[in-house]
Order: C-alpha cells, then structure tokens, then sequence
C-alpha cells in the first residue's frame, strides 16, 4: 500500500504543468514563453524601417520625410509629411503593431477616420499590408534595399513607388 501511494503522488506531481519565468518574473507554461518569444523575433523583422528617412524621388519642390521609432517590442510608431517650401502639404501617422494574431499597420491622416491593414512579413527585410476593403491604397509594400528604404502603395489606384535614403543629421 505504501508504495502504491508514493507511486500515486509521483504521478501526480509528473503530470503537474512545468512553468518557467519571463523577462518579469512571471511563471507561465513553456508554451507561452515560447510563443512570447516567437514574436519578438517576429517583430525585430521589422526593425529595418526604423529612423529619419528623406525621400530622394520626389516631385521637384516638394520634399518629404518619413520617421519610425520603436514605441516597445511589439509597437513601431511613423510619421510621414511632405513639406513644400516652409508648408506642410501632406501628413499622416502610422503605427506597426504586433501581437499573437496578427500584425496590423494603422494610417490616420488628420480630419480622416484610421485605416487598417493586416501585414505579413515577405522576405529578409520585407514586409506588405494589405486592406482589400479599401478604396486606395489596398496594398502597402516596405523593404530594403541596400541602404535605401523602399515603398509601394497599389491597387485601387496608380502604383506610386518610394525611395528613401536615411536623413543625414
């Protein structure tokens, strides 16, 4: 009998979930440090986009800028205007955001309501977002090329592209 009951608790306390911790201290289940983890490498794919950019194929007159900063992990934040003389012409801002699910990418442009895109990951230094509900653009491309940023809106309208080189300070 007394073996049975050692037997029984080893069992028990075999089949108990191991849990480990994270970055916080927190104690989870293998599985979920492990998903955490496959995020944030997921999100460091898109690490690429970050800093000043300064389009270098834009109309004569105009200039235009892009920025991306990371706000955390799982969250890049953009600002893109474009300038004519001491004006401002065009703005909008953007946020890249990462989570189990999906990554989506948010554009709100002042007086208009945000659009959404769901994005995956394309390549190396690659990524598009995609709103196929949208009027235009329903296909939003980044990547890189050298020391050059990259990008593409399609669909619904003309095929703009974009080259963006990193603004000296």
């Amino acid at each position: 009998m007394r073996y049975f009951i050692i037997f029984f608790v080893l069992t028990l306390l075999a089949c108990q979930p191991r849990y480990v911790s994270d970055v916080n201290g927190l104690m989870l289940p293998p599985e979920t440090l492990n998903k955490q983890n496959e995020i944030a490498m997921e999100a460091k794919a898109y690490d690429f986009i970050l800093g000043d950019w300064i389009r270098i194929d834009e109309k004569e007159g105009l200039t235009t800028y892009e920025s991306w900063s990371k706000v955390h992990d799982l969250k890049y934040k953009g600002h893109s205007y474009t300038m004519q003389g001491d004006a401002i012409v065009w703005e909008e801002k953007t946020t890249l955001e990462i989570d189990a699910f999906k990554t989506q990418f948010v554009v709100k442009m002042d007086g208009q309501s945000k659009t959404t895109f769901l994005c995956k990951l394309t390549g190396e230094e690659a990524f598009e977002c995609r709103n196929s509900k949208n009027d235009y653009p329903k296909l939003i491309k980044y990547w890189s090329e050298g020391d050059q940023l990259k990008a593409q809106i399609s669909e619904g309208g003309p095929v703009v592209d974009f080259i963006f080189e990193k603004k000296r300070s």
